[in-house]
């Protein structure tokens, strides 16, 4: 893509794929660099490129780049395309085909959308959503092409359910991360909101987290206009760091983490810090009247008659105050500029002027455009015509339709600074773990780690959705469920199915992924989060495995809950029976885990050459601090002591936790002693 006889994009840029992208609006708050009114945007803001005079700014180019486009109204292309143009973009990037027949054509084996997408964006429509409307969502009368359906029942491809064809393009595309919007009245329909917010998060095979939709006033960023958006934003999990993941599965997301921009100005919400709203009379500053004018976007205008206060769009402007939400609808609903006396108009200065009643033009009604009369031509005539190639009822509609650029460029700038937060550097799903190894063994560790918690993710998520699934897995097949489901995750991480092996029967631990990573699967019937694990010699353990994960399963409450965390950091303790094992507890800090306990590292411990010699150490010296006068058998004892005396004190000193006082487990413990000092 060419600009100036350079190529636009660059190494460091974000590749944008816009589905209902109208006239641009959502976009060009992507793209940046363009004009806005500078009460719009804090007068010391990063974001001014360039101060043009008291009144307008030019904001700064962002690293977002449109690669795709799409709209099914003509008249959305042509106003794109008029503006888009400037940034060297050609009518091939739009494409007017309904999203419904993309996917299909992508399906059929046509190359439809382009690879490598960062951001995919969306408004998918909101007539049938919206409070002004029927309020007919799901059950939309219209369908993917805006004609009213000729059949009875509601599908997957009426307007309604459009946001469905857009979570395909997340199927098809997987970017990184992507936005969509729509009208307020959404979050207020039933149980739209939720079913939407879940029908994302399955794109990809379950494979996006998308956080709880925020309603977004445009007032609160320096629009001067009384539009509200809901926005969904969604982010890979694959793509995500750990933390980043951690951060944002939180019930409430850190602020550092929040992907929603704050508020600059104080429209709807109190705060004295914020910038007071920007208002009409701001960015009407310089418009010339119609009949004054050679702007065709000023100049032609709505006729429609005034229909009493009884009607929509029957209001006049309030220049003091933001405008109204502009409505793609018909010409007699576009408020007033101003009224008449006799219809109850109060401008007493412009109609002591003598400027008469009239309607606001499609140019005001792009309360941000105001400086873009040379560039953005929202009315426009055939070349060598009279005719329209953009009418006015045109131009109303795609304002009425459009995402306030300034509100977008919130929104991307505050994506475009977490970016860094979020995602890793490298795309090494395109490559194999052991080439990443190969290259930075902690990148490597980092993609296992983040394997390990998309595997916990997947897990709790499938069994949360369907409670009692797992509850009734006996050990082997919840260890066959676990390497299933890794083969099932490895298509989003650098690992290969085909290297995801189950070896239980013969060695430790029970999975190993690509020769050198392991998984440990344990379980229990109760419900908490403890366990014995396995022996500390490990004597089977394979000898290539280093970084290994313990995989847990809490299987006694009514669902069945997981987690996934590094072997070392969950064994609290060392228990005996037929020799010494671990104590799991996957609720640990690592200050609490045996080995910080005992001040040696977990690797220290294994590679050891007498690795008992150390432990039983430990204890001798915990034993003798804690003044018992007996020693457990293994631990060394004098001739003189009973085997019960041994048997007492080793059940006394290996497990003296209280959460693993169990008479009954204590008890067989003590059989499991009894039995192996006898030997």
């Amino acid at each position: 893509m060419k600009r100036g006889g350079k190529d636009i994009e660059s190494l460091d840029s974000l590749r944008v794929l816009s589905l209902f992208s109208g006239c641009g609006g959502m976009d060009l708050g992507f793209e940046g660099d363009f004009i806005c009114h500078r009460k719009s945007i804090s007068p010391q803001s990063s974001w001014i490129q360039e101060v043009i005079d008291e009144h307008w700014v030019r904001l700064q180019r962002n690293r977002f780049r449109t690669v795709f486009a799409n709209d099914i109204l003509k008249e959305a292309q042509t106003a794109w395309l008029q503006y888009m143009d400037r940034f060297g973009y050609d009518k091939n990037v739009y494409n007017t085909k309904s999203i419904v027949d993309l996917v299909k054509e992508h399906r059929a084996g046509k190359k439809v959308f382009p690879k490598n997408i960062d951001v995919v964006t969306g408004g998918f429509p909101c007539q049938d959503f919206s409070v002004s409307g029927k309020r007919l969502g799901f059950e939309s009368n219209k369908d993917h092409t805006g004609k009213l359906r000729e059949d009875d029942e509601a599908s997957e491809e009426t307007r309604g359910k459009l946001y469905y064809w857009m979570k395909q393009v997340i199927d098809i595309t997987r970017p990184k991360l992507f936005i969509a919007e729509n009208v307020k009245g959404l979050v207020n329909l039933g149980d739209v909101k939720s079913i939407i917010q879940r029908d994302f998060a399955h794109a990809a095979g379950d494979g996006y987290i998308v956080l709880d939709p925020q309603v977004l006033h445009a007032g609160n960023y320096g629009v001067p206009e009384s539009r509200e958006r809901v926005i969904f934003i969604g982010i890979r999990k694959s793509a995500l760091k750990v933390k980043a993941l951690r951060a944002l599965q939180e019930e409430k997301v850190p602020k550092a983490y929040d992907p929603y921009p704050s508020p600059t100005h104080a429209c709807t919400v109190e705060d004295k810090k914020l910038l007071p709203p920007v208002v009409c009379r701001d960015v009407f500053v310089g418009l010339e009247e119609p009949d004054r004018t050679e702007d065709p976007s000023q100049r032609y205008y709505s006729q429609a008659k005034y229909m009493g206060t009884h009607c929509q769009g029957q209001k006049e402007i309030a220049l003091d105050n933001i405008g109204p939400t502009i409505r793609s609808e018909h010409h007699g609903n576009i408020e007033y500029r101003r009224l008449s006396r006799e219809h109850g108009g109060i401008i007493t200065e412009e109609l002591d002027a003598g400027l008469q009643e009239r309607r606001l033009t499609p140019r005001e009604c792009c309360f941000e455009y105001r400086r873009f009369r040379r560039i953005i031509r929202f009315v426009s005539h055939k070349k060598n015509s009279t005719r329209f190639e953009l009418s006015a009822s045109g131009a109303y509609k795609v304002i009425g339709n459009a995402v306030p650029p300034v509100l977008a460029y919130h929104i991307a700038n505050r994506i475009q600074t977490l970016w860094p937060l979020y995602l890793k550097r490298d795309n090494m799903e395109e490559e194999n773990i052991i080439t990443v190894r190969n290259r930075n063994l902690q990148k490597a560790d980092e993609a296992f780690a983040d394997f390990m918690f998309m595997l916990e993710s997947y897990l709790n998520e499938k069994a949360a959705a369907i409670p009692g699934t797992y509850c009734d897995c006996k050990s082997k097949e919840l260890e066959n469920v676990v390497v299933n489901v890794m083969k099932e995750l490895c298509g989003r991480t650098p690992f290969r199915a085909e290297e995801i092996r189950l070896v239980s029967a013969q060695y430790f631990p029970d999975i190993i992924a690509e020769k050198y990573y392991g998984v440990e699967v344990k379980s229990t019937k109760e419900n908490h989060w403890t366990s014995t694990g396995s022996s500390i010699v490990e004597s089977t353990r394979d000898k290539n495995v280093e970084n290994i994960y313990m995989l847990f399963g809490k299987l006694g409450g009514k669902t069945a809950e997981f987690k996934c965390r590094p072997y070392e950091d969950c064994l609290s303790d060392i228990a005996v029976t037929h020799s010494p094992r671990y104590l799991i507890n996957m609720e640990l800090t690592k200050e609490q885990t045996i080995f910080s306990k005992m001040g040696v590292a977990y690797d220290q411990l294994r590679n050891a050459s007498d690795s008992i010699e150390i432990v039983r150490k430990y204890y001798r010296e915990k034993a003798i601090k804690a003044k018992k006068k007996a020693m457990p058998w293994w631990l060394g004892t004098s001739a003189e002591e009973s085997l019960e005396e041994h048997t007492d004190m080793n059940i006394s000193l290996w497990v003296d936790n209280g959460e693993y006082a169990d008479p009954e487990r204590n008890k067989r413990l003590k059989a499991e002693i009894f039995i192996y000092s006898r030997k």
